[in-house]
């Protein structure tokens, strides 16, 4: 706040209408309501089918955990001022520590959806290079997501220097970020990627396959 330039406060407040608190309020209730009977359906055709339920469906479960975890986060950034321009926070500290906490439980949610998936291919296509290859994936997804914890927790030492507006000892973070959501994307495209060749050599007819393929890229919507 105290980096503010009379000029952006001045600007701030000729726009204090704008407002992105509905539109955040309305992404998480659909974005965490929508998960939420996917994974029931889930379990349901499980319950309902000769296929037993297994790792991929349980991670997928727990994965709800650390989703509700940053809807709720992410609801209080919005009590505490998040959608508005920064001079209207109510408390830059309460903001501070539930950005902490979304980035966390996101980089969770992550971590067990995407094991999830790479579970679910293993047990449909049990192939040694595929299981080498999603522990290969297993490892850099939970590193990588480790890191945007541990960038977001130490963006400032002390961390109350997030709030403080006392920048000397904190670190420039587009750059780590940046980084970081390219390894998320590159990772996200693996996965998407690593059941064609299997599908491919599947004994079917080539319409067959492709539609076959079509589901598995679904994942990408």
């Amino acid at each position: 706040m105290s980096s503010l330039t009379p000029a952006m406060i001045r600007y701030y407040k000729e726009h204090a209408s704008d407002n992105l608190q509905p539109n955040m309020i309305a992404i998480n209730v659909c974005g965490t309501l929508l998960p939420y009977i996917a994974v029931a359906l889930r379990f349901i055709a499980r319950k309902n089918s000769v296929v037993t339920i297994g790792v991929d469906d349980w991670l997928i479960l727990a994965a709800l955990f650390p989703l509700t975890g940053y809807a709720i986060s992410s609801l209080l950034s919005v009590h505490f001022g998040a959608g508005r321009h920064i001079i209207f926070l109510k408390s830059a500290r309460s903001y501070s520590e539930t950005y902490i906490a979304t980035i966390t439980a996101y980089a969770a949610c992550i971590v067990l959806t995407k094991s999830s998936i790479l579970y679910f291919y293993n047990r449909i296509f049990p192939s040694k290079s595929l299981v080498r290859t999603s522990w290969a994936l297993e490892f850099i997804i939970v590193v990588y997501n480790v890191a945007v914890v541990l960038t977001t927790a130490l963006e400032c030492i002390p961390f109350s220097s997030l709030w403080t507006g006392k920048k000397d000892n904190c670190i420039r973070t587009v750059l780590p970020f940046t980084i970081l959501g390219a390894v998320n994307v590159i990772t996200d495209v693996l996965i998407l990627a690593l059941p064609i060749k299997f599908v491919v050599n599947l004994r079917m007819r080539t319409a067959r396959k492709i539609q076959v393929c079509g589901i598995f890229l679904l994942g990408s919507v």
